[in-house]
């Protein structure tokens, strides 16, 4: 029963680390780029097959605007992992650029997101300061943390007509 309970125990802790992911990311240059934007831009947008993107443990001080469907974003380790920038609503409507309102801007269907933390950062209590946000259908975001002091941390909206 011992054995059968250390199996068990041990195929969970590994289970991050059964599928071989298709890109690595590393901050410190030791994976294929530097920067998760990076590794999204080198999916075709018309991918039509499960892309896993392995984030190893760094701080990554970007926003990410994930296009392609079927896309997996894994963190190599839940407080290890962290996504962060400083980002507000008002700020963004002054001045709007291509990636999008909130750190993680989520376009593509099929998304996952799972094992690392997102974090804006822009510090005011109160008005929107997105951390998530998506119109793509069936996104699964599992063991992550999704911070901001802001309005609307996470807002998952659909297609532009907000269903």
């Amino acid at each position: 029963m011992k054995t059968i309970l250390a199996l068990i125990i041990a195929l969970l802790t590994t289970e991050s680390l059964a599928v071989k992911p298709d890109i690595t990311v590393a901050a410190d240059g030791s994976g294929d780029y530097r920067t998760i934007q990076q590794a999204l831009d080198s999916i075709p947008p018309d991918n039509r097959q499960r892309m896993i993107i392995f984030i190893k443990d760094g701080v990554y001080h970007e926003k990410v605007r994930i296009d392609p469907d079927f896309v997996t974003l894994h963190g190599e380790s839940r407080q290890g992992t962290r996504i962060e920038f400083a980002q507000g609503a008002d700020e963004f409507a002054k001045q709007p650029d291509k990636i999008g309102r909130a750190v993680v801007n989520i376009n593509g269907n099929d998304f996952v997101m799972e094992n690392l933390t997102v974090r804006n950062t822009q510090g005011v209590i109160g008005p929107h300061a997105f951390a998530v946000t998506g119109k793509g259908d069936r996104t699964v975001i599992v063991d992550c943390d999704v911070l901001s002091e802001g309005a609307d941390t996470l807002a998952l909206w659909g297609d532009e007509s907000g269903s």
